[in-house]
C-alpha cells in the first residue's frame, strides 16, 4: 500500500506507466536510479496492479500503486480524472511523468495542469516508427531506446536518473535459489513465447534447440519460462519427450520466484518479449531471437550485448514495430530462416564461460 505523505514541502513524483510488461520493466533502472539520486523526493509509480510484483529491493523513496484502468474507480476518462485528484489529494503529488503518452495518460495530464501539477511527457517518435516498419522505402536508422526516452521525462521534470543500476539483486547469483537442494551444474532458461506470432520462433525449432543442449550438454538443466494455461499445456507436451527440462510456471508460483532463478542461469534465450526484458533485470546474459520487430525499434534490453540479438535482414522486416501486423510473406521467414544450430552457437557460448569460472 502507497502511505501518505505527512511532509508537504517534500516534491512527490507520480511515475505513471499501466503496461506493457515489458515497456514497464525497462522503466525500473531508470526509475531506481532517479530514486537514489533523488532521496528526499518521494516516488509513486502507478502501473497495473500485476506489474508491481516486478519491483523488487525498490529503493526507500519508492512507492507502488496498483490500478486497474478496466475497473471502477479508474475505468474510462472520469476514472483518469479521479486518478489524478486521488493523487493530488491523498498523496499530495506535486509532479506527474507521464512515460506511456496514450489517451487515458492525456487525460491524467489535462487533469493534472487544472489542478497545478509540473507535467513532463514521453515523446514516443511515431513518425520514426512509421519510416522504419513501412513496407517500402524503409528509413533504417536505429530509434532512441525507450529507457534513454523514459529519461528524458525524468529530466524534463528536474529529475535527473544518475548513477549506476545493477539489476535487481544488486549481481549475479546473488538472490535466494528458489528451489530445495542444490543448483544443478549447468542452468539454461529458454522463453518461447511472446505477446504475437511474428515474434515467436517456430516450435519444433525450440524443439530442436532443447535437444541440441541434451545432447551435448548432458548435465545441463533446462527451464522452460512461460505464463498462463496455455503454456503450461504446451510445456506438459514438451516434457513428454523431454523429461529433465522444468516447466517453470508449474514449479514456481510469483514473479519474485522467477526472477531468482533467472538471477541463477548462466543465459536466457527469449524472444523480444516480456521475459527478455525481466532477464536483463535479473542481470542475466540474454540471447534473444527477433522476427517482425527489430532492434532499431528501441526496445533492446538492458546491458544488451549485440552479439546476442539473433535475426535474420531482409527486405521487409521490420513490418511492425510491436509484431501484431500479419506477416505480408505469410511464412515468417525471419522466424523460420534462422536455424536452431545458430542459436545453439550463442549458448555455446555462455555455457563455456560458466565451465571456466568452475575450473
Amino acid at each position: 500500500m502507497v502511505q501518505q505523505k505527512e511532509n508537504k514541502k517534500t516534491r512527490t513524483v507520480a511515475v505513471v506507466r499501466f503496461s506493457a510488461l515489458g515497456d514497464v520493466a525497462m522503466a525500473i533502472p531508470v526509475l531506481y536510479r532517479a530514486c537514489k539520486a533523488h532521496p528526499d523526493t518521494q516516488f509513486i509509480m502507478v502501473t497495473a496492479g500485476a506489474r508491481r510484483k516486478m519491483f523488487l529491493n525498490p529503493p526507500h523513496n519508492l512507492s507502488i500503486l496498483p490500478v486497474d484502468v478496466h475497473a471502477y474507480p479508474w475505468k474510462g476518462p472520469l476514472g483518469m480524472v479521479r486518478l489524478m485528484r486521488r493523487l493530488k489529494t491523498e498523496f499530495g503529488v506535486t509532479d506527474l511523468l507521464d512515460i506511456h503518452n496514450v489517451l487515458r495518460t492525456r487525460i491524467l495530464r489535462l487533469t493534472a495542469r487544472a489542478l497545478g501539477i509540473k507535467v513532463s511527457t514521453l515523446h514516443k517518435d511515431r513518425a520514426g516508427r512509421r519510416a522504419l516498419t513501412r513496407p517500402k522505402n524503409k528509413v533504417m536508422r536505429p530509434l532512441e531506446n525507450s529507457a534513454a526516452r523514459y529519461a528524458d521525462v525524468f529530466r524534463s521534470g528536474g529529475f535527473e536518473a544518475q548513477g549506476t543500476f545493477d539489476g535487481l539483486f544488486s549481481g549475479r547469483r546473488t538472490a535466494p535459489w528458489p528451489f530445495p537442494g542444490a543448483k544443478p551444474e549447468i542452468r539454461i532458461g529458454i522463453a518461447p513465447f511472446a505477446a504475437h506470432q511474428g515474434k515467436i520462433y517456430p516450435a519444433e525449432q525450440i524443439l530442436r534447440v532443447l535437444q541440441l543442449i541434451e545432447q551435448q550438454y548432458p548435465t545441463a538443466t533446462v527451464y522452460l519460462f512461460g505464463g498462463g494455461a496455455r503454456e503450461e499445456a504446451i510445456f506438459s507436451q514438451w516434457r513428454l519427450h523431454h523429461p529433465t527440462a522444468v516447466s517453470v510456471p508449474e514449479q514456481l508460483h510469483g514473479l519474485a520466484d522467477e526472477l531468482a532463478l533467472m538471477n541463477h542461469l548462466d543465459v536466457m534465450l527469449t524472444m523480444d518479449s516480456g521475459n527478455m526484458h525481466l532477464a536483463a533485470l535479473a542481470g542475466t546474459p540474454v540471447v534473444s531471437i527477433w522476427g517482425a520487430t527489430h532492434p532499431y525499434c528501441g526496445f533492446t534490453p538492458l546491458n544488451t550485448v549485440t552479439d546476442d540479438i539473433i535475426q535474420q535482414q531482409m527486405p521487409c522486416r521490420p513490418c511492425s514495430v510491436y509484431g501484431n501486423r500479419p506477416c505480408l510473406r505469410t511464412d515468417y521467414a525471419c522466424l523460420s530462416g534462422i536455424s536452431p544450430e545458430k542459436v545453439m552457437e550463442h549458448l555455446k557460448k555462455y555455457i563455456h564461460a560458466h565451465e571456466q569460472e568452475k575450473k
